[in-house]
């Protein structure tokens, strides 16, 4: 089963913890500017998926994107040197 993404965010150079707690120690850090789902919030947290890793991030070091074209690369042989694009438009559940 696919995790609905409740809103879309940006990066400013979130830090990505294994546990939504202040203590947990940081995995990594993305990139700012770099795109991600929110599928899961707690407190202050949100659960995040994006190109570069999943996990938790606080929401204070995320810019809510309300409407964001994806592009989605598969292999060569899928698509023989084609991209994938669609438009998401997600608003976030208040």
């Amino acid at each position: 089963m696919m995790n609905k993404i409740l809103w879309h965010a940006v990066s400013i150079q979130a830090a990505v913890h294994a546990s939504p707690e202040s203590d947990s120690p940081a995995l990594k850090t993305i990139t700012p500017g770099i795109w991600m789902g929110v599928i899961k919030e707690e407190a202050d947290w949100a659960y995040i998926i994006s190109k570069e890793c999943t996990g938790w991030v606080l929401r204070s070091e995320l810019a809510v994107c309300e409407t964001r074209t994806l592009h989605i690369n598969a292999p060569d042989s899928v698509l023989g040197n084609k991209g994938m694009t669609y438009l998401a438009e997600v608003k976030k559940v208040a």
